[in-house]
């Protein structure tokens, strides 16, 4: 077992970007994740030059996009708490929206799809 796979020791569930059919905005289904959240603190410089404060850094095992959402537990942990309605992360007050992506490879690694080898990281 790889570092990275040994410290993803908590569980999120991700909702990727949303898709615009042309009639409505929708998110695909929501997945589960391993990951390590970590509290925020990270200081952000937006596109605008203002600086912000990222919620979380989350070590996720899967590649995830700048738009799309986390929620910090597992997807039956989301059924009990909002039940049938969890197509719409924006609907939930503690789901946060991804603001930054970052993929970094482990040393002496070109396989940029191993996901053991590769940290995929995600701002909050």
């Amino acid at each position: 077992m790889s570092f990275i796979s040994r410290i993803r020791r908590h569980s999120c569930v991700y909702w990727g970007k949303p898709i615009n059919n042309g009639l409505e905005v929708r998110f695909p289904l929501p997945v589960d994740c391993k990951c390590r959240w970590d509290g925020g603190g990270e200081i952000e410089e937006t596109k605008k030059g203002t600086e912000s404060v990222s919620s979380a850094t989350v070590l996720v095992d899967r590649i995830t996009e700048q738009g799309g959402f986390l929620w910090y537990g597992t997807l039956d942990n989301l059924k009990e708490k909002y039940g049938t309605a969890i197509d719409n992360p924006k609907n939930m007050p503690d789901a946060k929206e991804i603001k930054r992506t970052e993929t970094i490879p482990m040393i002496r690694t070109r396989d940029m799809s191993n996901m053991k080898k590769v940290a995929h990281f995600a701002y909050l």
